[in-house]
């Protein structure tokens, strides 16, 4: 958790660093809002997981492919 907090950290400095015309929320307000299920990639969770659990590999292998394919989305 702690490396998604500092990597919505980063998000919310560049849109703090913007030319956005309304003021964004505290950082801390806005993060524990956030519901946590859509991933990087704006795919939701539920989804990704279906698709984990039909790939035909090693639970690990699986779950491996699914971060890269989440990181390259973005």
């Amino acid at each position: 958790m702690q490396w998604e907090r500092r990597h919505a950290q980063a998000v919310y400095r560049l849109l703090e660093a913007s030319t956005r015309q309304e003021p964004l929320p505290p950082f801390d307000a806005l993060f524990e809002a956030l519901p946590g299920t859509i991933l990087e990639g704006g795919e939701p969770l539920e989804e990704v997981v279906k698709k984990l659990q039909g790939l035909p590999m090693s639970s690990c292998y699986a779950f491996a492919e699914l971060a890269l394919d989440i990181e390259c989305q973005t």
